[in-house]
């Protein structure tokens, strides 16, 4: 799926029966930096950093 309508339109066609799920692998990218959520809590993972010339 790709952008809103796309979204919008798969949710509005499924049964709202049966959506429980567990989540294997949460990620949030903000700011050039990748944060996962690890079993001690939220962590960064990765991160981007440059240098002015």
């Amino acid at each position: 799926m790709f952008g809103h309508a796309e979204i919008e339109a798969f949710r509005r066609s499924r049964s709202p029966q049966g959506l429980d799920r567990t989540l294997g692998r949460t990620e949030i990218v903000t700011r050039n930096s990748i944060r996962q959520c690890l079993p001690e809590g939220w962590r960064v993972v990765g991160a981007h950093a440059s240098r002015r010339l």
